[in-house]
């Protein structure tokens, strides 16, 4: 890692859209808190829980095999088209992408439904009769997730090609209030209200995403068929990766149905808060970085594409350490304030926070690993990230079969994040090796700086947090959250001074404002 260069070098990527995208994605992710504490509070780790987490792995790996890494060749291909062609050709090549999506993902849906019987049998043989049964019966329902989250995922990417990250995030905080609402009305109907709410959260979101995309179809620009055999010569390796490595989820729940009820719940408790806290973390760099860093690629310009990745890591790192941090001295009240009440017991407790600890690996290594894969991508290169994930996701699977009987669940979340840190460290070795020059630039130190800033932190919240206020550790966190960003503003660092500066220029325009219209009254 190198530091002999400032590490508050101007980056292409406002701070401003991350600041934004990050904020609407915390407003998704405390949604989807308060989700799991509804799930928590009614179903607690129980056996119909267990069935439908079993059910909804299903259209869900489904969806991603299929459409997760459809934005990455997207918007690459959207900026080429419309430089090449203009905006029309561009536009149209998105919709007609768009109906494809739909439709195989559609007949996808239909087999799904067809086979509902025989898939769960096969995945989950351990579980009894009446519990197959109930799995069986919402995977009828819930395998349209496979379309509607498909689209989501197309809708997401074709915005983003346009540089529309507000509009998309938004939608991302509407549509999971609607399964919520949906959960408290109906509460007769058991299970299946969390089934329908699902359902029911995923069409408004993929109403709500259609409103402003404009379906073009027209006979200008390049012809059908070359532009969209080329996103499925890009996308074909990816799909077939994706259709490996996507497995994870179905085998941590095929495995966890051999052990004892509530396995596969507290299992899914935790890894959901673990993705959460990891999305809150790096999404908002990820899709406001990927269209700079895609444009640097295309014009050659390896030096300031490492400058723009540089900046990212020390983003991430900013952002991840103090996350690490919470989690080792807080992790247990933190499950116990979110989730503690109702039917989640307090061994519930304890097996979902010691399950959260071991998925630090995973939280950070996913982030970082999301951005240097859409590195590879920019490149042109979607084969080395396949082939590196794959590899590391065999040998995380096969630590899984061996260590399961022993470590119980412990093993899923432990081995999880030890392939995706495998998977991350090879990711950047690669590319040190493609863009030699400022790629960790400022690295060091700034880890450094958050490190102190992190030690800082839990020393002056952990009196809040371990006294016996009403969720403590939410108030502790607030205090933590000021003393970080103040000892990184006194370290100088680039991120928390521009973040207190964008905060004070605000106030003073509010202030300007509002004396305005008092003169004026």
């Amino acid at each position: 890692m190198t530091d002999n260069a400032p590490s508050d070098t101007p980056s292409g990527v406002s701070l401003r859209s991350i600041s934004f995208v990050t904020a609407l994605s915390f407003g998704q992710l405390v949604v989807l808190f308060v989700l799991q504490v509804v799930l928590a509070r009614y179903f607690g780790a129980s056996r119909e829980l267990d069935a439908f987490m079993a059910a909804q792995a299903i259209p869900l790996v489904l969806s991603a095999v299929l459409t997760g890494s459809l934005g990455h060749i997207l918007v690459p291909l959207y900026n080429e088209q419309r430089e090449l062609h203009g905006a029309w050709a561009a536009e149209t090549m998105l919709t007609r992408v768009g109906w494809i999506v739909f439709g195989a993902t559609g007949a996808l849906a239909l087999v799904t439904l067809a086979l509902a019987d025989p898939l769960v049998r096969l995945m989950y043989s351990e579980f009894p009769s009446e519990q197959q049964g109930l799995t069986a019966a919402l995977l009828r329902l819930l395998c349209w997730l496979t379309p509607i989250n498909a689209a989501i995922t197309f809708f997401y990417g074709s915005y983003h090609c346009r540089q529309w990250f507000l509009f998309p995030a938004w939608c991302g905080v509407l549509a999971p209030v609607a399964t919520v609402l949906t959960i408290w009305a109906f509460p007769q109907l058991g299970i299946w209200r969390v089934a329908w709410g699902m359902i029911l959260g995923g069409v408004i979101g993929v109403v709500l995403l259609a409103w402003r995309f404009p379906l073009r179809i027209s006979s200008q620009g390049t012809k059908a068929p070359p532009i969209l055999g080329r996103v499925g010569r890009l996308l074909l390796p990816l799909v077939l990766g994706a259709a490996y490595l996507r497995l994870d989820p179905l085998i941590d729940r095929h495995l966890a149905s051999y052990l004892s009820d509530g396995s596969i719940s507290h299992l899914s408790y935790a890894s959901r808060l673990a993705t959460s806290l990891s999305t809150i973390a790096s999404s908002g760099l990820a899709v406001v970085a990927f269209p700079a860093i895609a444009r640097y690629a295309a014009a050659g310009d390896h030096k300031n594409m490492a400058l723009e990745l540089a900046h990212g890591w020390r983003f991430l790192c900013v952002v991840l350490t103090p996350l690490f941090g919470a989690m080792l001295a807080y992790h247990e009240p933190i499950v116990r304030d979110l989730l503690q009440r109702g039917a989640f017991t307090t061994t519930d407790t304890q097996a979902v926070a010691r399950l959260l600890v071991l998925y630090i690996g995973f939280m950070g290594a996913a982030g970082v690993g999301e951005l240097a894969a859409r590195a590879y991508y920019a490149l042109g290169d979607v084969r080395t990230p396949t082939w590196i994930g794959a590899a590391a996701f065999t040998l995380g699977t096969a630590a899984k079969f061996e260590f399961t009987s022993s470590w119980h669940a412990s093993a899923l979340a432990g081995m999880t994040s030890a392939y995706y840190l495998l998977s991350a460290t090879c990711l950047l070795i690669g590319l040190r090796m493609r863009l030699p020059g400022p790629l960790f630039q400022g690295l060091t130190f700034c880890f450094a700086r958050a490190l102190v800033a992190t030690l800082t932190a839990v020393a002056a919240s952990w009196p809040v947090a371990q006294s016996t206020i009403p969720l403590a550790t939410f108030l502790g966190a607030a205090v933590g959250f000021v003393v970080y960003v103040l000892i990184l503003y006194i370290f100088r660092d680039e991120f928390a001074r521009k973040t207190l500066s964008g905060v004070g220029a605000t106030v003073r325009k509010s202030a300007a404002n509002a004396t305005s219209v008092i003169r004026r009254s």
